[in-house]
């Protein structure tokens, strides 16, 4: 998360309808925007340029020129290849059409790596491994990262819950969620009632909240205390999760990395067991 996008989510919920939406049409179009004078940010999103000055306000900057330089200062920082990228996508013939997904996923990936949310992951295994259980919540086809980060920790010796639907029982583990716990919500467009619900409720009991979803502007963001973003266009009609999924890969090396030992003898422990059960067929 960059410094302005800081600003915005720390600042949404005292914002306007109006403010809102021009928060989601920079957040969407950051790298464009950042050279647009005021006169055309206005027409863009459809607003005077008294409303964009006193977003910029809200923000807590001096002006629009303020806020924009900021914006400016945050894109010459990266060395993104991620416009190459997409061109190459747009530029591929009907006879490669695979590598249309390929390319989309790796633009993902070049994505996260130049937005690399180090702060953010690392305050995420902090959480984490302090906390007396981990819950994880994610619905629908959030619901496949969710299972693989439970199964993730679990073999390292965090203690993790997935809550889900199954059997009417989603209550009845949600209401144990404590001050000493972490939950960690996934969730990603068409954003999921039930997700937020359950983040608010944590959130209601102290528990520490994180949540990995496509914008600090998400509805799950809003009940967040660790966000961490991550694109998913894809040209097929469902989410690329390629990019999530290596930010799950990171978490778990993370915390790998600051429970070494437990890790490494929790680990040992399981491979003694599937041995001794064989049930891991030799090949």
């Amino acid at each position: 998360m960059n410094w302005v996008e800081e600003r915005i989510k720390n600042n949404y919920s005292r914002l306007t309808k109006k403010q809102r939406s021009i928060s989601k049409f920079i957040i969407e179009n950051m790298e464009e925007m950042a050279f647009y004078p005021l006169s055309k940010l206005s027409q863009k999103t459809k607003v005077s340029e008294a409303s964009v000055t006193r977003f910029c306000f809200a923000l807590g900057y001096e002006g629009y020129a303020d806020f924009q330089k900021d914006i400016q200062a945050w894109i010459k920082s990266r060395i993104t290849p991620l416009i190459k990228i997409k061109k190459s996508i747009a530029q591929v013939q009907d006879k490669n059409i695979y590598l249309k997904v390929i390319n989309a996923d790796i633009a993902n990936l070049e994505s996260l790596r130049e937005k690399f949310p180090k702060s953010q992951l690392q305050h995420a295994v902090d959480f984490i491994t302090n906390a007396e259980k981990v819950y994880i919540i994610g619905m629908r086809t959030s619901y496949a990262i969710a299972v693989l980060l439970d199964h993730y920790l679990n073999h390292i010796g965090i203690l993790s819950d997935l809550l889900n639907s199954e059997g009417g029982r989603l209550l009845d583990k949600v209401i144990h969620i404590g001050k000493k716990d972490v939950l960690v919500g996934i969730c990603f467009p068409r954003y999921f009632k039930q997700t937020v619900e359950v983040l608010r409720y944590a959130r209601s009991k102290s528990c520490k909240t994180i949540v990995m979803t496509d914008s600090v502007l998400s509805p799950a963001a809003q009940e967040a205390d660790v966000v961490i973003t991550a694109k998913y266009q894809t040209p097929i009609p469902f989410h690329s999760y390629v990019s999530v999924g290596s930010l799950i890969n990171c978490l778990i090396y993370g915390i790998i990395m600051k429970r070494k030992k437990q890790s490494v003898d929790f680990l040992a422990d399981i491979e003694n067991m599937l041995k001794s059960w064989k049930v891991i067929i030799d090949t």
